[in-house]
């Protein structure tokens, strides 16, 4: 059996929300199919960030451990307005499991001035 990973939340918020106020948000995600007895040991998060000019940049990041809810943000602090897209996928200590679908969110105004921060 594949171990897949649901798309990560961004807070508490639920999928494909608009406004978030946060600049770091943590993310959650759960296993949405596993083998009985399964430990996730880490995961990598791929955190897709659209920029004012409309390209993409995309990274990755290793989280250790089996933490899966409101795990701390682990890229650059998000400018308001910029819609962002995270996907997870788990390693059990030998592989790695597919990746999630994305979860999507877009970033309210940080500043009252309206302008990126």
């Amino acid at each position: 059996m594949t171990v897949r990973a649901s798309a990560p939340r961004f807070e508490h918020h639920s999928e494909g929300r608009l406004g978030i106020g946060e600049a770091e948000p943590r993310l959650s995600w759960t296993v949405a199919e596993a083998p009985l007895g399964y430990r996730q040991e880490a995961a990598e998060l791929e955190i897709t960030v659209a920029s004012p000019d409309g390209a993409s940049h995309v990274t990755v990041h290793r989280v250790e451990g089996p933490d899966q809810v409101l795990v701390p943000w682990p890229a650059a602090p998000l400018q308001s307005r910029q819609p962002v897209a995270a996907r997870v996928r788990f390693y059990d200590g030998s592989t790695w499991g597919p990746w999630s679908d994305p979860g999507h969110v877009e970033v309210g105004l940080l500043d009252a001035s309206g302008a990126p921060t």
